[in-house]
């Protein structure tokens, strides 16, 4: 019901593609927000994919694209999600359990590789290292 009205809402608010519009692109953001509360993960990822230019927190569309690919189980394409957003900020440690979600690593070795492999890529990093500690120890 509230992704109705906040449908219809959003009809008599649109503006331009080309134009910038923060208070359009919270709307926005805010309706996806109701679809994913309302269990509507495949329609919420439609949403975001087809309002993504007129978004402007891409922060935020990335974020939320991988928790919605990992709730639909698209693994491969949340796991690309979550290393363009590791590489963005590697001291996230959100995006590391993401990845861990997308790899579902079935032992502690192929765990402890995500973070090796980060290790690699990133090593001033504190993050990666760190978090392997909670399940090494």
């Amino acid at each position: 019901m509230a992704a109705k009205i906040i449908e219809e809402f959003r009809k008599t608010q649109q503006t331009s593609p080309d134009k910038v519009d923060y208070e359009y692109s919270e709307l926005l953001l805010y309706q996806n927000q109701v679809l994913r509360e309302a269990g509507l993960m495949r329609e919420a990822l439609e949403h975001l994919t087809t309002y993504e230019k007129q978004i402007c927190d891409k922060l935020a569309v990335e974020e939320t694209k991988g928790e919605l690919l990992l709730s639909l189980e698209r693994y491969e394409e949340a796991a690309d999600v979550y290393r363009r957003l590791q590489e963005r900020n590697p001291e996230n440690w959100s995006y590391y359990h993401g990845l861990e979600k997308a790899f579902k690593p079935a032992s502690v070795d192929e765990k402890l590789k995500i973070y090796e492999d980060a290790w690699e890529k990133y090593p001033k990093g504190l993050v990666p290292r760190r978090l392997p500690l909670s399940f090494l120890s």
